[in-house]
């Protein structure tokens, strides 16, 4: 036996009520798991106790024993847990949120995950990640990322109307990529692969997402420069307005990167 425990939670929707239920399992040193309140049940892997259906709430607690990372390795990436939302109401808010994406919705160690789509164009699989707590009440779950490669934001403050928009690309792990947006508090979050690219290629892919002109010169200028731009729309182009505020920054200290 080692000293790995933890607590697994679901939820059953029933017609009179949302049942929760927890039960808790040790595992053993072949590295399966068994029941502690019933240690004479047949042992189990890790992926059998988390394997929740689709749309399923599911919350593990791991008691510091292992690292998050290996419980999210374990979990169901099928299209079906992706593509899918949850109804039943948990009484707890990172399950019970309400935005987009995610599907299946996922809290281990009081930290939401979600499973997000892989892919440049198409999703050739899927990946559960931690998401930003920032964005849990926006309009779409957004990753934790471990380095912004670059980033760009405008604002018109001219406007009594406009708010602040931003966009960015980032590292999520080796080879895994995020390209993010705020748009006055509307998030947008997708997933790709590294594919070997350069974070100044993968500067330069962001421009072509951003569909603010001013914000994407600002971008294109702060990759030129090796760093940071900030100023006014119409130093770029006089026919701009002059009350658009526009920031750019890029890391490519390391542009050979392509992990």
């Amino acid at each position: 036996m080692t000293d790995a425990r933890i607590t697994v939670t679901t939820w059953i929707d029933t017609p009179d009520e949302t049942e929760e239920v927890s039960r808790s399992y040790v595992e053993q040193s072949d590295g399966t798991w068994r029941d502690v309140e019933d240690p004479s049940s047949p042992p189990r892997t890790l992926a059998e106790l988390v394997s929740v259906e689709p749309g399923e709430p599911l919350e593990v607690d791991t008691h510091d024993t292992l690292r998050p990372e290996r419980v999210a390795a374990a979990l169901p990436r099928s299209m079906d847990h992706l593509d899918t939302y949850c109804e039943i109401e948990t009484g707890n808010d990172l399950l019970d949120t309400d935005v987009d994406g995610g599907g299946t919705p996922v809290v281990i160690d009081g930290e939401r995950w979600a499973l997000f789509a892989v892919g440049r164009d198409e999703p050739d699989g899927a990946l559960w990640l931690r998401c930003d707590p920032e964005a849990l009440d926006g309009s779409e779950l957004r990753v934790v990322t471990r380095r912004t490669i670059a980033y760009a934001s405008g604002m018109e403050e001219a406007s009594m109307t406009a708010g602040h928009f931003g966009w960015e690309v980032a590292e999520v792990e080796d080879g895994i990529v995020a390209f993010l947006s705020s748009l006055d508090g509307e998030h947008a979050c997708r997933i790709e692969p590294r594919d070997g690219r350069t974070d100044r290629q993968l500067a330069l892919d962001l421009g072509t997402w951003i569909d603010w002109d001013p914000v994407a010169g600002a971008l294109a200028r702060a990759i030129e420069l090796g760093g940071e731009y900030e100023g006014t729309a119409d130093e770029l182009d006089p026919e701009w307005s002059d009350s658009c505020v526009i920031r750019s920054v890029v890391d490519l200290a390391d542009d050979t990167r392509r992990v």
